[in-house]
């Protein structure tokens, strides 16, 4: 397998950790670029197998370098763009116009596309795929925030995160804010969905609705190249419990610094990696 070549997510001594944790852990060989530096322009010129973008800055890259990528995708490399701010249109507008918008197998929003959620977002399984093989589905991790992303029609959606609303509401009040346990209820424009009442031992009645469905992980193809995108981070915070997904614990020195994670978050992000990578 040729080097993957990863850009962002800092250095390893903070987030650049986890990925590069589980790289290391599975002993997949891996270039790193800080998300602080920009890269040289022979570097585009070596052969990787996949180029991976993490919450790594547009502005980082040279004249024509990502035009280079896009060329050695169609030729054969994989690309893997993983969420953050500075992902997709992230905080302050990154790639919804560069050479990138055609490889990837998603479009863009032209604003900010953070969605940050103090509330459930459960990750969701559309359909099997070697890239969710093996994994413990009937427990499904949660997160904490996204990109908002939208598959291209000719892209496939393997995972999608469900959003619900939790409120509690005690034994003297039958309203949920503005809404009758009953009756009908939006927020943020989404009808509430699917309403489960559970009766707690406390006395206190908590209300979960379905809000809405979000794009996680979208796969597609451009020329010869494999190419994915996930609405998320590998890392703290937008993770959230993903990180800790599965029943045991995998650990990881990697100099600078060092991951404890779920065994199935990493081999979820394995997987990911090797079938962008088009390799086993």
């Amino acid at each position: 397998m040729q080097p993957i070549l990863y850009f962002g997510d800092g250095d390893v001594s903070r987030a650049a950790a986890y990925l590069s944790g589980v790289l290391a852990y599975y002993k997949i060989p891996f270039e790193r670029i800080n998300s602080d530096q920009s890269p040289e322009n022979d570097l585009f010129s070596k052969k990787h197998s996949l180029y991976i973008l993490s919450d790594y800055p547009r502005e980082r890259f040279r004249e024509n370098q990502l035009e280079q990528i896009a060329k050695n995708v169609a030729a054969g490399a994989g690309l893997l763009m993983i969420g953050g701010w500075e992902s997709y249109y992230g905080k302050n507008g990154e790639y919804h116009h560069s050479p990138l918008v055609d490889v990837l197998p998603v479009r863009m929003l032209d604003q900010d596309d953070r969605r940050n959620y103090a509330q459930p977002l459960c990750v969701r399984k559309l359909r099997d795929h070697e890239i969710l093989a093996g994994l413990p589905w009937q427990t499904p991790p949660f997160l904490g925030g996204f990109n908002a992303i939208t598959p291209k029609p000719e892209s496939k959606m393997i995972l999608d995160a469900i959003r619900f609303d939790v409120r509690m509401i005690d034994e003297e009040e039958n309203a949920i804010t503005d809404c009758s346990i009953d009756g009908a209820c939006e927020l943020d424009g989404h009808p509430l969905l699917n309403r489960t009442t559970l009766d707690l031992k406390s006395g206190e009645t908590m209300i979960i609705s379905e809000v809405e469905s979000v794009p996680l992980l979208v796969l597609g193809s451009f020329g010869q190249g494999r190419t994915a995108a996930f609405a998320s981070d590998v890392a703290p915070h937008w993770v959230g419990g993903f990180v800790d997904w599965g029943d045991k614990r995998i650990t990881q020195d990697i100099g600078e610094g060092a991951i404890e994670v779920g065994d199935a978050y990493a081999r979820f992000f394995r997987n990911l990696v090797n079938w962008v990578a088009d390799s086993d």
